[in-house]
């Protein structure tokens, strides 16, 4: 088989498994830079919008919930999801988790594994903009 430019095709066992989770993790990517892209433009319009804000001061950071000392991996996940404001199907989605799974983890029912730990970590970084490491507090 050959490419439109002439090049010779060859097809191994594995590497159109590694092409498509690839091509999976790119739109996973995608997507979730035009979710940051939207929240943030509609936190701006919102911002803007509002009388109480009639002089912006620049560069305000935005308010940065705390955990507390006796906070579960559990809470932890729920409240920075809370923080990002994004439905538990939405961060499930973005985790490559099912919805149940993330409602499981957040109640405390299912203890999530390093590897789904690692995946909150990552999303909820980039949702919120700032380096997150869940379980770290505890």
């Amino acid at each position: 088989m050959r490419s439109a430019d002439g090049k010779e095709l060859r097809w191994v066992a594995g590497e159109v498994y590694d092409l498509l989770a690839a091509s999976a993790d790119f739109c996973k990517d995608l997507e979730l830079g035009a979710i940051l892209t939207e929240t943030k433009t509609a936190a701006e319009e919102r911002e803007l919008n509002d009388p109480a804000n009639a002089f912006p001061i620049d560069d305000v950071p935005a308010p940065v919930t705390q955990p507390q000392a006796t906070e579960t991996i559990g809470h932890e996940i729920e409240r920075l999801r809370t923080e990002s404001r994004i439905t538990v199907e939405l961060l499930s989605e973005l985790v490559d988790l099912d919805p149940s799974t993330v409602s499981r983890h957040q109640t405390g029912d299912l203890k999530p594994s390093l590897r789904n730990l690692g995946r909150y970590d990552r999303v909820l970084s980039k949702l919120l903009g700032r380096k997150i490491v869940i379980g770290k507090t505890q």
